[in-house]
Protein backbone atom coordinates (compact mmCIF):
# COMPACT_ATOMS: atom_id res chain seq x y z
CA UNK A 1 0.00 0.00 0.00
CA UNK A 2 2.83 2.40 0.82
CA UNK A 3 4.41 1.93 -2.59
CA UNK A 4 1.07 2.56 -4.30
CA UNK A 5 0.54 5.79 -2.35
CA UNK A 6 4.10 6.94 -3.06
CA UNK A 7 3.66 6.28 -6.78
CA UNK A 8 0.26 7.96 -6.78
CA UNK A 9 1.86 11.06 -5.29
CA UNK A 10 4.31 11.08 -8.20
CA UNK A 11 1.55 11.09 -10.83
CA UNK A 12 -0.80 13.43 -8.94
CA UNK A 13 0.37 16.51 -10.90
CA UNK A 14 -0.34 14.75 -14.20
CA UNK A 15 -3.79 13.67 -13.02
CA UNK A 16 -4.56 17.21 -11.87
CA UNK A 17 -3.38 18.62 -15.20
CA UNK A 18 -5.58 16.11 -17.03
CA UNK A 19 -8.72 17.23 -15.22
CA UNK A 20 -7.84 20.91 -15.54
CA UNK A 21 -7.01 20.73 -19.24
CA UNK A 22 -9.24 18.01 -20.70
CA UNK A 23 -13.00 17.99 -21.06
CA UNK A 24 -13.75 14.35 -20.29
CA UNK A 25 -17.45 14.59 -21.17
CA UNK A 26 -16.76 15.87 -24.69
CA UNK A 27 -19.65 16.35 -27.12
CA UNK A 28 -18.00 13.87 -29.52
CA UNK A 29 -19.13 10.45 -28.30
CA UNK A 30 -15.97 8.68 -29.50
CA UNK A 31 -13.72 11.16 -27.71
CA UNK A 32 -15.86 10.95 -24.56
CA UNK A 33 -15.80 7.13 -24.54
CA UNK A 34 -12.03 7.09 -25.06
CA UNK A 35 -11.45 9.48 -22.17
CA UNK A 36 -13.79 7.58 -19.87
CA UNK A 37 -12.01 4.33 -20.76
CA UNK A 38 -8.69 5.97 -19.94
CA UNK A 39 -10.02 7.01 -16.53
CA UNK A 40 -11.36 3.50 -15.88
CA UNK A 41 -7.92 2.12 -16.65
CA UNK A 42 -6.28 4.52 -14.22
CA UNK A 43 -8.85 3.69 -11.54
CA UNK A 44 -8.18 -0.01 -12.16
CA UNK A 45 -4.56 0.45 -11.12
CA UNK A 46 -5.73 0.61 -7.50
CA UNK A 47 -7.71 -2.65 -7.72
CA UNK A 48 -6.72 -4.93 -4.88
CA UNK A 49 -4.90 -2.09 -3.13
CA UNK A 50 -7.52 0.57 -2.49
CA UNK A 51 -11.27 0.92 -2.94
CA UNK A 52 -11.53 4.19 -4.84
CA UNK A 53 -15.33 3.95 -4.66
CA UNK A 54 -14.96 5.14 -1.07
CA UNK A 55 -13.81 8.54 -2.34
CA UNK A 56 -16.47 11.21 -2.54
CA UNK A 57 -17.60 11.74 -6.12
CA UNK A 58 -15.86 8.67 -7.50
Amino acid sequence: MGTFIANLALVAPAITAFFEGVLVMDEDAAVRENRLALLQGVAGLAKGVADLAQLEGF
